[in-house]
């Protein structure tokens, strides 16, 4: 089947989709409330909760010394790192925080930070750990 649409051409089945069409002025790309239902369960609850605080956190520390939490950049990551070295925190905690901070940037289609920096002191970090006999 052929078909004008916009000036363009289209060639091949048409499939009637319902209702939830867009209007014929909203943007082309969209999820349907169904899409974002499963987007959601498709992260655990307990994610959710680690990443909420984690992120808690990271947008107080950043208030709190000045940096800009979105978008951060590459070393406001790796102070927060270090940050939280300082602190003592799990080598776990600490990737699982990194890797929230990312989650969020993706989210916001804002920029993605390096993580250069940010890694290199966590393995620094873990080298210390191991040095001292941590498992």
């Amino acid at each position: 089947m052929e078909r004008q649409v916009d000036g363009v051409m289209l060639r091949g089945k048409v499939v009637f989709a319902g209702d939830d069409l867009p209007a014929p002025d909203a943007p082309r790309e969209y999820l349907t409330a169904e899409a974002a239902a499963l987007i959601y369960d498709g992260v655990a609850e307990n994610t959710r909760t680690a990443y909420r605080r984690a992120w808690t956190q990271f947008e107080s520390w950043c208030e709190r010394y000045g940096f800009t939490a979105l978008p951060c950049g590459e070393l406001t990551l790796a102070n927060y790192v270090a940050t939280m070295v300082i602190a003592g925190l799990s080598p776990a905690t600490i990737d699982q925080a990194i890797a929230c901070i990312l989650s969020r940037h993706e989210l916001a289609h804002q920029p993605k930070p390096n993580t250069k920096a940010a890694r290199h002191a966590l393995r620094g970090y873990k080298r210390r750990l191991l040095e001292d006999g941590w498992r």
